[in-house]
């Protein structure tokens, strides 16, 4: 659901370091393509 994806975005942003460089988004991605990649590793 629409509310889902809004709170695992926002804890997506929370997990980034304050002042850093990268776009949230793009940060929120790579974590989910991190665990997509140990899914398919097992």
């Amino acid at each position: 659901s629409q509310a889902e994806l809004f709170s695992l975005f926002l804890e997506a942003i929370s997990m980034v370091p304050l002042g850093a460089d990268l776009d949230p988004l793009h940060y929120y991605y790579s974590s989910q393509e991190i665990v997509h990649q140990d899914e398919t590793r097992r």
